[in-house]
């Protein structure tokens, strides 16, 4: 059977990936794959900053500010005053970080000797300019006239109209939104985030974070948890009638568990569905592993669309959130796979640090192979989650 391109594509880089980290191995060098990565900008970005790290590596802040706080306590990295702007901080290598750097590039010629035998040079340049124009084809540069200034590049909230409602599961309810302003949203954004906005009199408008679970040409759709004591965006759903409108602002970028481990699992409650069923739909088809799905009740399991060696395990609570364990006994219960793991994992908040302790003290799952978040608080609004959730990953740094 021939091989598509995305499977060739997703061998090479796991193929890639396994001989780096046996080669560090190997030669005692223990450091992640997201870290080598943030040294590369370090040593080639002139006066590079941590901004400019997220940007080229498409990580977000709290990403970056993790890295980087684990790479200047291991002395390869120091920060420096920027002399444009003295509350701005510029990153720079240590002689020890600098060393460190010179042996893994070392290794990495090493990875691509191997890679690149039997093939010409010839071979070798069509395949760098094959590759460069399929990056550029997902990420084109900007013309000169699209260029904006920075502060002026992110989305402006745009108003979506109704276009209707379906109920997905008992407490699950599905809004589909369209209307004159849907071109502002990019294209393939299925799985990135949007922020509800609702406008409160005299007061600060209320945000709400929602997945976009499809989008087509000209809607999208969004999946709100129901619940008896619902927030004001579930409550807003509920009502909802076609030709309503509500400001949308976003979106921002998806959450995808790393492809490159030879197994995967996913968890997550019903706030996390709608990311776990996109990460599920855009699997390869070969993917192996869990996913585990907590529900309100049994009506609440629904057809998900995943690749055969996936396997989908259902856990009904109705009680989400009053027991921080209910997910993590679940994973315990599992045959732990032979080989390398990545994990996605979202839910309410006392379940993921107990989530997160497990996978970080009790097994082998690389940092840049662990995605784990939580997407609620029981007993907080949205505003009072966030900060708590700020707190907890500055402190869990």
């Amino acid at each position: 059977m021939k091989e598509s391109m995305g499977e060739s594509l997703h061998k090479l880089m796991h193929s890639y990936r396994g001989k780096m980290r046996e080669a560090a191995a190997q030669a005692g060098l223990s450091i992640p794959v997201s870290h080598i990565r943030s040294l590369k900008c370090i040593k080639n970005i002139k006066n590079c900053s941590a901004r400019d790290i997220a940007e080229r590596l498409s990580l977000d802040k709290s990403q970056v500010t993790r890295v980087l706080k684990e790479l200047n306590c291991a002395n390869y990295v120091k920060k420096i005053r920027s002399p444009d702007n003295h509350r701005s901080q510029l990153l720079s290598l240590t002689k020890t970080g600098d060393e460190l750097l010179e042996s893994l590039m070392i290794l990495d010629q090493a990875a691509i000797k191997s890679m690149t035998q039997n093939l010409s040079e010839q071979q070798i340049e069509n395949f760098i300019h094959i590759a460069q124009t399929m990056t550029n084809n997902l990420h084109p540069s900007p013309s000169p006239n699209e260029i904006k200034d920075p502060l002026m590049s992110r989305p402006q909230p745009r108003e979506l109209t109704v276009i209707r409602k379906s109920s997905i599961t008992t407490n699950m309810l599905r809004v589909t939104l369209g209307g004159e302003n849907i071109h502002t949203i990019p294209e393939n954004q299925t799985g990135g985030y949007v922020k509800l906005i609702f406008a409160r009199e005299e007061q600060k408008p209320l945000i709400r974070t929602y997945t976009i679970r499809h989008q087509r040409a000209d809607e999208i759709d969004i999946d709100f948890v129901l619940h008896e004591d619902g927030g004001p965006a579930s409550s807003w759903a509920k009502q909802a009638q076609p030709n309503d409108t509500i400001l949308v602002g976003g979106p921002g970028p998806k959450k995808t568990i790393e492809e490159s481990s030879d197994w995967k699992i996913l968890i997550g409650d019903m706030t996390a569905l709608p990311a776990i069923s996109v990460n599920l739909e855009e699997l390869s088809q070969d993917a192996k592993g869990y996913a585990l799905l907590e529900v309100m009740s049994e009506d609440d399991i629904q057809p998900l669309k995943h690749p055969a060696g996936i396997e989908l395990k259902w856990i009904v609570n109705p009680h989400s959130g009053e027991n921080s364990n209910v997910l993590l006994d679940q994973i315990q219960s599992l045959a732990w796979p032979q080989g390398s793991v990545s994990v996605w994992a979202a839910c309410e908040f006392s379940g993921m640090r107990a989530l997160r302790s497990f996978f970080k003290n009790n097994t082998n799952v690389e940092k840049e192979n662990l995605y784990i978040s939580s997407y609620w608080k029981l007993g907080s609004n949205e505003d009072q989650h966030k900060e708590v959730k700020r707190i907890d990953t500055e402190e869990a740094l």
